[in-house]
């Protein structure tokens, strides 16, 4: 069986670290893998070393083909080309099942379903833009195979479909072994309680929120509370320069990307997400698995993982979210009781755990051919 494979990018979002947890399986089913990666990053040595064949379109080739439509007006034929593409990949490679990650690759499943091949879906995302991403590839969903991150991401699909949508909770990506990077250098200053967030530093992670809260939380019971942000994005330069106007360098740091995340969370007291739209919130997996407690905004799916109303906070309560953490760090038990709250979450998402459930999904697709047409 020839396996088409097909992720949106080669990042070290949580998304693609599942593709990358699915390739194993991908792998067992088929006699040939191609993989397809619609931008080139990080992660693609990875990608070309599970593939018999690895496809990409060049980052600068890419990025000018999107300038140029955004220029001339033409973002509307976007799609459209893009659509284009994957049929002329589908056809070109004919495969006997097609593994789409995402719905930012949505149009590789409207690319099968033309050609009547098996295929399923793998959705991250949750509304709106799940459902932006699937109108705009123009895939008919109420046909349509898709696997969910979490049983919130589950209901939504369902609205869309009137599919039942199998779950599967995680992965959790193994830990420590990193890429290969430098050692990490810590950012923390002598006997100071620590808390860790992670993420893009965009608008929809929170990371304002984050910085209010600690530029709020300076200390407790006496200790000095230190506060350290893992990741990118298009808001870092602005955070780093509002953390030194504000006075708070000395205890807030953000530290860019970094090859590996989980010596930050294992270094810390407690790990605090300020995401307002989580399908799931992979990370808040990673921190319980070296040990560490999280408090969260209870967006999406997380209350999931993190089931005591302790380590929950209303979407965009500063306040709330300052009171929280405070609790937890001047608890050690309260952590301790959060962190074992999390554990039936941790334990459904074990690795081998999840490739077996998604081998028992993508065996009961790969092998049912549907009738050719649709998705246009």
């Amino acid at each position: 069986m020839r396996v088409l494979a097909v992720t949106h990018e080669a990042s070290r979002t949580g998304a693609v670290l599942a593709f990358l947890e699915a390739l194993p399986v991908l792998r067992d089913l088929a006699t040939e893998l191609v993989v397809v990666n619609k931008t080139p990053g990080p992660l693609s040595p990875r990608l070309q070393a599970a593939a018999d064949e690895l496809l990409e379109v060049p980052r600068p080739l890419l990025s000018q083909g999107r300038r140029i439509a955004r220029v001339r007006g033409l973002d509307r034929f976007v799609p459209r080309i893009e659509r284009a593409i994957a049929h002329s990949v589908v056809r070109a490679v004919r495969p006997d099942f097609v593994y789409a990650s995402t719905v930012l690759s949505s149009e590789y499943a409207t690319a099968a379903q033309q050609f009547g091949i098996p295929v399923c879906l793998h959705v991250h995302e949750a509304q709106p833009l799940s459902g932006w991403a699937l109108g705009r590839s123009r895939v008919d969903v109420t046909r349509l195979p898709m696997v969910a991150p979490s049983e919130f991401i589950a209901r939504e699909l369902h609205e869309l479909s009137g599919m039942p949508v199998p779950v599967l909770l995680g992965p959790l990506r193994p830990l420590g072994a990193g890429d290969g990077g430098p050692t990490v250098d810590l950012p923390w200053t002598g006997d100071r309680l620590r808390v860790v967030g992670c993420g893009s530093v965009a608008p929809w992670k929170g990371p304002a929120q984050w910085l209010a809260a600690a530029a709020e939380l300076a200390d407790v019971d006496g200790r000095t509370v230190e506060w350290a942000w893992v990741g990118s994005g298009d808001q870092l330069a602005a955070l780093r320069a509002e953390t030194q106007r504000r006075g708070l360098g000395d205890r807030v740091h953000w530290l860019g990307e970094q090859t590996e995340v989980a010596p930050f969370l294992a270094s810390a007291d407690l790990f605090a997400l300020t995401s307002a739209n989580e399908p799931l919130g992979l990370v808040l997996l990673e921190a319980a698995a070296v040990g560490v407690a999280s408090v969260a905004f209870e967006s999406g799916g997380v209350r999931e993982i993190l089931v005591d109303d302790r380590a929950l906070v209303p979407v965009g309560d500063v306040g709330q979210l300052v009171a929280r953490i405070g609790s937890a760090l001047r608890d050690t038990a309260l952590r301790a009781e959060l962190l074992a709250a999390s554990r039936p979450a941790l334990v459904a998402s074990e690795p081998a755990h999840w490739r077996g459930r998604l081998a028992r999904v993508l065996d009961g697709v790969a092998h049912v051919r549907p009738p050719a047409g649709g998705g246009a």
